[in-house]
């Protein structure tokens, strides 16, 4: 996980991907 935070150091881009994950479980 550590290795995917230093991908995206913004933390909108964490809450994009988070909410992305969202959208994926909907699916």
């Amino acid at each position: 996980m550590q290795e995917e935070f230093n991908l995206f150091p913004n933390g909108q881009a964490l809450e994009a991907l988070c909410a992305w994950s969202d959208h994926l479980k909907s699916f």
